[in-house]
């Protein structure tokens, strides 16, 4: 999942997480010449819809997020009763750190945070946000930790560079 403006404080384009959906009994189930599987995006409507066909057993999903509201819909139809489960998944559970390559070529460890491709000092990505209301909504997020943001790099390393520049030029007197 994910959103424009997800941005985190290495100034990242950050994926929320993604949701893990399944049907007991599986209509999904492959079985080689005798299963059916769909997956298409509806354009018009920003809808993923999914459809299966297993052994006699058929569903359709629909899946489609509000655009005003942070909210995520998943409908199912199925021919026999079934039972939905639907999990949230995030991979940002704990603080990491984001390595500086060493070497030659290009810093891909650090690619998607560009602005530290250059920065020898320590880069953190730090957890999300998760919790559980009810049995029956996740609630979600990212906050930025205001004590290590990119910007704040920025202004040390423009100050830092500005001073370096101001003393080279002194001394070219």
């Amino acid at each position: 999942m994910d959103r424009s403006g997800n941005i985190d404080e290495n100034d990242q384009q950050r994926k929320s997480g993604r949701i893990r959906i399944s049907l007991t009994p599986n209509p999904f189930e492959t079985i080689k010449n005798h299963s059916v599987f769909k997956q298409e995006l509806d354009l018009k409507t920003g809808a993923v819809n999914i459809y299966g066909q297993s052994k006699g057993k058929e569903a359709k999903v629909k899946v489609w997020v509000e655009v005003h509201r942070p909210r995520i819909h998943i409908e199912a139809q199925t021919n026999t009763p079934s039972k939905l489960n639907v999990a949230y998944e995030s991979w940002r559970t704990q603080k990491d750190s984001i390595p500086r390559h060493i070497g030659k070529g290009r810093d891909y460890n650090r690619w998607a945070c560009y602005s530290y491709t250059k920065y020898n000092g320590e880069v953190w990505a730090y957890p999300d946000s998760v919790s559980f209301e009810n049995n029956c909504s996740t609630l979600f997020y990212h906050r930025n930790n205001n004590k290590d943001l990119v910007f704040d790099y920025h202004t040390y390393y423009n100050q830092y560079v500005l001073r370096y520049i101001t003393e080279l030029l002194r001394k070219n007197k």
